[in-house]
């Protein structure tokens, strides 16, 4: 067990599964940090991150602060005398003296085999950009966006059928997993530049942004689904309701029709695209549950030539 005095920063689902994965062998921080509570709901109630209840379940020591600049945060920060934090989608900038005063430095895992992917939502835009291999990799944290130095890098296939969703649980572990290795060998790994060449920038996403777009290819827009399943989910217009999409297929490459793209084709609803036909498999209709394509297509009167579109179309 590495026997070092380190600090654990997290707040989102991701963070979670690695704060857990470090309790369960035994590895504690001496401190958690997390964002406040959040309000969430219909009833906009305040809500613990999850990497708080944690912590509060734990008896760990927690702490939630609004700002990591003010004057007295930064000096509780020194006091604890650190010899590194672990930072994992925190979701807040962490300042340089935050950064200067662990003796190790401020620990980051980010799920992407870097320089490929920095940014805000590396998980999401791997799978849709079609990539079949990713990873996690373990920096020592800079004032830059994920462009510290590589501590370690771990790197595996990206499943053909992995969602967003999926595929954060599987990095999440595996970063663990690193990580706690990591800690073993803090003392004497030589942190390496992270390479210019292959960098590109993850852009967060709204969900107002992930409305399909019917004119791209199927390869592209069936990788659309899977990136952002089963949350928040890719979407688009029918009878004007918000229909969501969780899954789809692809149909063979011959198929064809002469209808537009964004029209359902068919009464299995087979959708023409910008270049070759998808099936939803897995979906949700505004104000319905989820469910598969067979039983949305039992309850619909699917007509052939309709058009998936606008609101008011």
């Amino acid at each position: 067990m590495p026997n070092i005095r380190f600090a654990f920063m997290g707040t989102s689902p991701f963070s979670v599964i690695v704060l857990q994965k470090l309790l369960d062998a035994n590895i504690v921080p001496h401190i958690v940090y997390s964002q406040p509570p959040r309000a969430k709901g219909r009833g906009m109630k305040l809500h613990p991150s999850p990497v708080a209840e944690l912590a509060q379940a734990a008896k760990i020591p927690l702490v939630l602060p609004d700002s990591l600049t003010s004057a007295e945060t930064i000096q509780d920060w020194h006091k604890l005398k650190l010899d590194a934090a672990i930072v994992v989608s925190y979701g807040m900038k962490l300042p340089q003296e935050f950064l200067n005063a662990p003796k190790f430095g401020c620990i980051n895992i980010h799920p992407s085999l870097l320089p490929r992917w920095r940014g805000a939502a590396p998980l999401e835009r791997a799978i849709e950009a079609g990539d079949t291999h990713g990873g996690v990799t373990i920096i020592k944290m800079d004032t830059g966006i994920d462009t510290g130095p590589i501590l370690v890098q771990k790197s595996c296939p990206i499943p053909h059928d992995s969602t967003g969703g999926t595929w954060h649980d599987h990095t999440a572990n595996m970063g663990a997993d690193l990580l706690i290795k990591t800690l073993d060998q803090l003392e004497t790994i030589v942190p390496k530049p992270q390479p210019q060449e292959g960098a590109c920038y993850a852009r967060m996403f709204s969900k107002a942004s992930l409305e399909i777009d019917f004119h791209q290819p199927a390869y592209t827009i069936r990788n659309t689904i899977r990136a952002f399943a089963p949350k928040p989910g890719a979407w688009c217009w029918w009878r004007k309701k918000r229909l969501r999409l969780f899954s789809a297929k692809l149909l063979p490459q011959d198929t064809s029709s002469d209808y537009a793209a964004g029209t359902i084709i068919d009464q299995s609803f087979t959708i023409q695209t910008g270049d070759g036909m998808i099936q939803p498999t897995l979906l949700q209709l505004e104000g319905r549950n989820v469910m598969t394509r067979t039983d949305f297509l039992n309850g619909q009167d699917i007509l052939s030539g309709e058009a998936l579109g606008h609101k008011d179309a």
